[in-house]
């Protein structure tokens, strides 16, 4: 039973459409970019280049871990403000708090 109430999330997870995907996994990147970016407050430079740096790392990871079948649009464009967004939001909030 433990199990399988492992498995069920999973399930609804790709049961979602691609689009909900990239712009989930895109999301999540962009948190953590924010949160590196954070990290290295000390060197703008590097604070300002981990954003560019997890796009490609997004879509190296989009492109090896094919969901579905995603076409130009999907791997470079879909979910690309969602990031940036995601990335300045966290950065902004962590460096006023």
């Amino acid at each position: 039973m433990f199990f399988y109430s492992l498995y069920k999330p999973l399930t609804q997870y790709l049961l979602v459409q691609k689009e909900d995907k990239i712009v989930v996994i895109r999301g999540i990147i962009g948190v953590i970019a924010g949160i590196l970016s954070f990290l290295f407050i000390s060197n703008e430079i590097i604070a300002f280049i981990i954003p560019l740096i997890f796009y490609v790392i997004s879509v190296i990871f989009l492109y090896l871990y094919r969901f579905d079948n995603f076409s130009k649009w999907d791997l470079f464009g879909r979910g690309v403000l969602i990031l940036f967004s995601a990335w300045i939001l966290i950065f902004l909030i962590l460096y006023n708090v």
